[in-house]
């Protein structure tokens, strides 16, 4: 029962941030004094559908259903270059039982600093501080089997385009042109130190934190650490003659050559697009990805080889996607897993999405449903429904805020506990009361049972 509570847990928070994602205006670049904006006012409801859970009694789902029904996230939201690295995130609102505002909060972000302020913390605020956010959030996986690192990937979006960006950016950089070209042995040999140092001096904390939340339950992380360090021997794998990079290029395609390896492919056709990245290395890995996109639909695949052997492999997809001038959607998302790595099976996903939204630019009110489907029934399990009303504002709507807290909540220790008890424990209690006094008895039942098997209990001192 461990495992299955939590991967749900995980499972519908990061499906309930979807929608978030979605009324975000995306930009890369930084913010600055002229960024717009993005303000939406949402609602956000958590659904669990009891009868699309197998009768297997592992949890009490029906009561699951009856008391998430009674919660909804409510409130305004400002952002401002939402997920890019400096970005900036302002709510107002909090949860909602009956339809009753019972628990407000507030939650300001800047850049990788986060406040959150409260009634339920006496009218203070706690501080978080984003670069010890995956180490703090490891923790609990680590002694308690927790899947935490799961939930932190979901709740960080900045550290993916990040990532992205640190390898993009160079690589990019060093294929810069147009044409047919070469890209010489020793623009690539610096490329290979620019790209290692991202692991091994830039931000090792960083990367590396994010690497082993991203594949450690996969048994995966050491090796991809390695790896993504020793790109100089990759090249000298590939190009022992030290030719360079070709680059092949036409008016709709792209292929890459290192040596005799073409390492990248793109085809951009009228109705299609595809694109396949090829990587072998000297120990006998071999690592693909391939997409495929049309208007409406999107296929990807990332396949690890070893010794020719299938070692781990993601075939995802979706459809329904909504072409450019749609306002409505309606469509299915698939995952699968395989492969010798997996120290279990891995049960495939299939989310069905419906979207709309009643104008092409802002402003327009948009809305949203998720549901995850159950594997055994066939029926959703899981969901959320999300509505708002977006539009955009000058960046002055977006201010500063004093804050009294500065010390940094992921650096939790001992001595932190005890203050945070005392500070904030009988405020919490108080403002949890409503909510505690909503909760039928099994889903009590399942959360002790729960905590009693990971030891949270026995760390709060109860035993």
């Amino acid at each position: 029962m461990k495992s299955t509570f939590m991967r749900i847990l995980a499972l519908l928070l990061c499906i309930c941030l979807l929608p978030v994602y979605a009324f975000a205006e995306t930009r890369f670049e930084d913010i600055n004094d002229g960024t717009p904006v993005t303000h939406s006012d949402f609602e956000l409801s958590f659904r669990l559908y009891a009868d699309g859970w197998p009768d297997d009694g592992k949890l009490h789902y029906q009561d699951w259903e009856t008391f998430l029904n009674k919660l909804s996230l409510r409130g305004s939201m400002d952002s401002q270059s939402f997920p890019a690295v400096f970005d900036r995130v302002y709510f107002d609102g909090g949860m909602y039982l009956n339809d009753k505002l019972t628990i407000p909060f507030e939650y300001d972000g800047y850049s990788s600093f986060r406040y959150l302020r409260s009634p339920a913390l006496g009218g203070a605020s706690v501080h978080f501080q984003m670069f010890n956010f995956f180490q703090f959030m490891l923790k609990p996986y680590y002694y308690m089997y927790m899947p935490t690192q799961y939930i932190a990937l979901a709740l960080y979006p900045e550290a993916w385009i990040e990532m992205w960006q640190k390898y993009a950016q160079p690589i990019s950089a060093a294929a810069a042109g147009e044409g047919d070209r070469v890209i010489s042995h020793d623009a690539l040999t610096a490329l290979s130190q620019q790209l290692n140092d991202i692991i091994l001096v830039d931000d090792y904390s960083k990367a590396y934190y994010f690497i082993t939340c991203l594949l450690t339950d996969l048994g995966m992380d050491w090796t991809a650490s390695d790896k993504l360090a020793a790109w100089d021997l990759l090249l000298e794998y590939l190009d022992p003659e030290q030719k360079g990079m070709t680059i092949a290029q036409t008016e709709h395609a792209e292929t890459w050559t290192v040596g005799e390896t073409v390492i990248y492919e793109k085809n951009a056709a009228a109705d299609e697009t595809t694109c396949r990245l090829y990587l072998p290395d000297p120990d006998g890995y071999e690592f693909s990805v391939e997409l495929r996109r049309t208007a409406s639909e999107v296929t990807a695949e990332m396949l690890i080889l070893l010794d020719g052997e299938e070692y781990f492999r993601i075939s995802a997809g979706a459809d329904g996607l909504p072409e450019e001038g749609q306002l409505t959607a309606q469509g299915n998302v698939r995952a699968e897993f395989s492969g010798s790595a997996l120290y279990e099976e891995i049960a495939p996903i299939h989310v069905q999405f419906d979207y709309s939204r009643t104008a092409d630019a802002l402003p327009y009110d948009m809305s949203m449903s998720i549901s995850l489907i159950n594997n055994e029934t066939q029926k959703p399990c899981l969901g959320v429904a999300y509505t708002a009303a977006v539009e955009e504002l000058p960046y002055t709507a977006l201010v500063e805020r004093p804050y009294d807290d500065q010390e940094d909540f992921f650096h939790l220790n001992e001595s932190f506990i005890e203050e945070y008890k005392e500070r904030f424990l009988p405020a919490l209690v108080l403002a949890a009361a409503p909510v505690a006094l909503e909760v039928p008895a099994g889903v009590l039942s399942d959360a002790i049972a729960y905590m009693d098997e990971t030891g949270i209990l026995a760390f709060m001192g109860i035993e």
